[in-house]
Parts: C-alpha cells; structure tokens; sequence
C-alpha cells in the first residue's frame, strides 16, 4: 500500500501572564495530518513515528522518537498531540513522520507553536534575585565631602535584553555623637554604573542625639526601577557626609544587625 502523509502544525494559543504563572504552558503541540492510500483517503490503523531534526535532509536527531502503534485514521485525518520536552531552545527544527516503517519526505518545518513555548518557558534564563549584605563599617565623618562606597554593597550583574531591574537597598546608620548636642547627618545614594540615581535614588539621614539618648540609629530605604541596555551593570550603594558640624557616623556593618545593610536586584523578563 503506498502512503502519502500530508500535514500541518497546529498553533497553540499563548496564555496570557496570569493564566502562565498559575499553570505552566505545557510543551506539547497539536499535530493534524492527513493520510491517503492509493490516492483515496486512509481509514483505519497505522504505525505512525515521529522524530525531530536539526536539518531539513541530514543532520542529527534532536530528543526521543515518538511511537504511536495502531493509530486511528478516518477518512484521511487525524491529529496527535506532540511532546518533546526540552527540544526547543529557539533554533529551528524540522519533524519526520514514518508510515508504517516509511519515511514521509519532505520533513516538515516546526514553526511558531513550540518556539512560542521556548518564548514563555525560556524567557525566564537570566531572570533573578541577586542580593548581598554589608561586609564592614563606613565612618562617615565631616571629611567624607564624596559618595563611598559601603563596604559589601555592590553587584555586578548581567542583565539580559528586554528585562526590567528593580534595585532595593536599606541598612542602618549609627551617629557617634555622645551628648544631646550632637548630631549627624549623612546622604545615602545608589548608582548604577558609577552614576548617582537622582530621581528617588537619594536618601538624607538626619540623626539628633537628645539628652537621655546618645548613638542614635536611623534607617535608609531606596527602591528604584530601572530599563537597562543588555550587558553587565554595576549596582552599589554609596554614603557622604551631609551637613558641617556633623558628628562621625557608622554606616552599615559587617555584624551589627540593627546596622548591616542590603543590596537587592531583581530581573525581571518582560
């Protein structure tokens, strides 16, 4: 009996974001062919195969092959569904079919339902939180007049293309000053890539030691979000001293933990 399969692929509609996080897209695919037999539509069972390629004529086989014995055919149609998970990664593929041992040329070009797949279960490479803690103590005195880096606070990330970055930062900032009449004032501030972030990026501590309570603590806390070319940033967090008179102040540290500071950044894919 001389068999000639005609088919095509079915597309697979893309979920929506909601839909995706609460149930992963699955990486099968709806395959519908049509069978005929001596030039009349097939009925009946067939041993059906089915493999992928990396190549339209030769190459090598990419994952397992598919073996359905005995499939039903009526008049001339069928449809499967397909799984071979792991198999796209974004670079074409190409699908045989046998006929009862037969090879069915030409193989048939896998297009856009699977690579869609590759889309929403690949996109997540590079997708991340990436976070680091202060390592030491920055004094912040009157002749820090610079942005310093505190100690431990700096990433360098790689962030891949079509991604949003949210950066989080916050720690404590201890004043030295011993009496009421002290106080300390120190400027807090992240960059990216050597760049200071003036829009929400900057933060001033202000601390008043009063007549019962020395050493004050405050607190600093930044978010900011940000749309970044592809390639390797540099996060880190900075202080300076912020007004003349001040008393010197301990920034973050390497083991206080009403004081150690935090850098967080997260990539998102859109």
């Amino acid at each position: 009996m001389k068999s000639l399969l005609a088919c095509c692929v079915l597309f697979l509609a893309v979920v929506s974001d909601a839909v995706f996080a609460a149930s992963p897209q699955s990486t099968a695919f709806t395959y519908q062919g049509s069978l005929s037999a001596n030039g009349q539509p097939a009925n009946g069972n067939f041993d059906l195969t089915f493999s992928l390629f990396d190549d339209a004529v030769a190459g090598n086989q990419v994952g397992a092959t598919l073996t359905q014995p005995q499939y039903p055919v009526a008049q001339g149609a069928f449809t499967i569904d397909l799984n071979f998970p792991g198999a796209f990664t974004g670079n074409q593929l190409w699908l045989q079919v046998t006929v009862g041992g037969t090879p069915v040329l030409p193989r048939q070009a896998v297009n856009t339902a699977p690579v869609a797949q590759y889309s929403l279960n690949g996109s997540t490479r590079g997708q991340g939180v990436y976070e680091v803690y202060g390592t030491g103590q920055l004094v912040v005195n009157t002749g820090v007049t610079t942005y310093t880096l505190i100690p431990g606070l700096a990433q360098t990330i790689y962030v891949p293309d079509n991604s949003v970055v949210h950066v989080h930062t916050d720690g404590g900032v201890q004043s030295t000053g011993a009496t009421s009449s002290t106080f300390s004032v120190v400027d807090i501030g992240l960059f990216v890539d050597g760049a200071a972030t003036t829009t929400g990026g900057q933060r001033r501590l202000s601390i008043a030691n009063t007549s019962s309570l020395a050493q004050l603590i405050a607190n600093w806390s930044i978010d900011h979000t940000y749309s970044l070319p592809a390639g390797n940033h540099t996060f880190d967090v900075r202080a300076v001293n912020g007004a003349a008179g001040s008393a010197a102040a301990n920034v973050s540290s390497g083991s206080a933990p009403q004081l150690r500071g935090v850098l967080t950044v997260t990539i998102i894919n859109r």
